[in-house]
């Protein structure tokens, strides 16, 4: 297999997208097709929004007296079952999400996912057990496990090559945005004498669920191009194109040279490449594409920062704050940090590229969690309540740390390093460890800390430096890059891009131009 050097050597003879003509205006909040553009990807991070707002829901509804009353104070096992109930369906689902979106297409499982985005919420609201409660929170894991096989994918499916990475770097950073929601409503509620407190903080979750239904049922939100040529339908696919990326103009430079490489790797892909799992482990470059993929999928659960996603209310009772008000006051603030974090990390993702973001982002976590670990065991040793004022502001700087390189990077790096025939399965496969992980934390934190307390935080310790030396060895950096380069990044002369693909001047050419419109229209 080729170097790095000579893979970038290879992938630099590829067209750039910069160069070709393209019928918009230079921002896009300015340009009718661009506004349509962000307006399918806006709607599609109403999905994290869901997928955020439970981040913070169980820790919301720990700080609620009127829910600890109701579930008679739930701790350990039954505490984990409780929140670990919306994991549960997230392990087979992503399977049944990624066969679906490939043999339907991508806007039907989005449909799909937000009925039930809508329905569980609705059940444990008004539910008046335990049962039903768990009942909303699996069907809302099923929705949870579709959105976010198939999301992702069509975020980077649909977007302008201008902004595609800014698009993907952003996605997940909205998962702050339902985390900030749920954790100001529930200091809203905390004082609400009534079970409705609760109840209102559980239903709020559907929120990022209806803006995504109802664009489904319209025709403004489009169908992946790439399925639809997969499918045959190059007409649709070209119209597709047009529409989001030239203002509806079909014999955009941009747009058809868009198609002709979407269609010359599909047909390549399909010639060459079966679609089917066990082809990450049949080449070099896939089997190096699972372990990342993998990588991100364990660093994103197992980095301790799912101790604060589902437990943070029992983290500051261990370090002194028992206060319902206050508890509900520092989740709503970490939350409006977070967000700023993880809009930061997406705009430093283009300026360091990912390989450094991921670097010194990972060591700065490692520190700042270490300290977070000491100041914890100096307050439960000696109770110094200068430890404890260290411990929740080290808390609040690992969450930063972890946040500006873990929300940005997964849902940027994995989408891109995927080729079309594995990115939905890719991503399922991505979805499956994440849920794998966060289960386990949903399972096993309550009851080590209930045993174990502070001591349990330096598993965490050395699964973030084992974590990072990982890393430096197995990411690549893919900033600038096309996915037709990154193609060539991980597969080197192997990579499977078209001829049409590798001519610069065959597809800068009025007369491949011309060969791209017609074929479209004639299919």
């Amino acid at each position: 297999m080729p170097s790095p050097s000579s893979r970038a050597a290879l992938a630099a003879q590829l067209p750039h997208w910069s160069a070709w003509r393209n019928n918009t205006a230079s921002s896009w909040w300015r340009d009718p097709g661009l506004r349509r553009c962000m307006f399918n990807i806006f709607c599609l991070y109403g999905s994290v929004f869901a997928y955020g707002y439970d981040g913070a829901l169980i820790s919301s509804i720990q700080a609620q007296p009127s829910w600890v009353l109701k579930f008679n104070n739930p701790t350990g096992i039954t505490l984990g079952n409780l929140s670990s109930s919306y994991l549960y369906p997230q392990l087979p689902f992503p399977f049944l999400g990624s066969f679906l979106a490939d043999r339907y297409g991508r806007k039907p499982v989005m449909f799909i996912a937000s009925v039930l985005g809508i329905v569980g919420p609705i059940i444990s609201c008004f539910g008046d057990s335990v049962g039903s409660f768990i009942a909303g929170r699996i069907i809302t894991g099923i929705s949870a496990a579709f959105y976010m096989t198939v999301a992702p994918a069509l975020v980077a499916e649909v977007a302008h090559p201008r902004f595609r990475h800014s698009a993907q770097g952003s996605y997940y950073s909205m998962y702050f945005i339902g985390s900030f929601v749920c954790g100001w409503a529930g200091y809203g509620c905390v004082s609400w004498n009534s079970n409705w407190s609760w109840r209102v903080l559980t239903l709020l979750q559907f929120l990022g669920c209806f803006p995504l239904l109802i664009s489904t049922l319209t025709t403004w939100q489009v169908e992946s191009p790439r399925w639809l040529v997969k499918k045959g339908r190059r007409e649709h696919a070209l119209k597709a194109l047009a529409d989001l990326h030239a203002n509806g103009d079909q014999n955009d430079e941009l747009v058809l040279n868009e198609l002709n490489e979407i269609v010359a790797a599909v047909e390549l892909e399909e010639s060459v490449i079966p679609a089917g799992f066990m082809d990450f482990f049949k080449t070099p470059g896939n089997r190096k594409r699972l372990a990342s993929v993998v990588w991100f999928a364990w660093a994103l659960s197992m980095s301790g920062n799912n101790l604060l996603a589902y437990y943070t209310p029992v983290i500051l009772v261990s370090i002194g704050f028992t206060s319902s008000l206050k508890i509900q006051a520092i989740l709503a603030g970490n939350s409006a940090w977070g967000l700023l974090c993880a809009l930061t990390g997406a705009q430093l993702l283009e300026r360091l590229g990912r390989r450094t973001l991921l670097l010194w982002g990972s060591v700065a976590t490692i520190v700042s969690f270490a300290i977070f670990t000491g100041t914890t065991a100096g307050f439960v040793v000696s109770g110094n309540l200068g430890a404890a004022n260290g411990a929740l502001a080290f808390l609040f700087i690992f969450a930063g740390c972890f946040i500006i390189w873990g929300f940005p990077l997964p849902y940027t790096y994995v989408p891109e390093i995927l080729p079309y025939q594995l990115r939905v399965k890719g991503m399922a496969i991505y979805g499956i460890t994440t849920n794998a992980g966060a289960l386990y934390n949903s399972l096993v934190n309550p009851v080590a800390l209930e045993a174990i307390g502070w001591r349990y935080y330096c598993m965490f310790a050395g699964l973030l430096v084992i974590q990072t030396v990982i890393a430096y060895f197995l990411i690549m950096e893919t900033k600038g890059l096309t996915l037709e380069d990154i193609a060539v990044l991980f597969d080197g002369a192997d990579a499977h891009i078209a001829p049409a693909l590798q001519d610069k001047s065959s597809v800068h050419g009025e007369e491949k131009l011309e060969e791209a419109r017609y074929e479209a229209e004639h299919v």
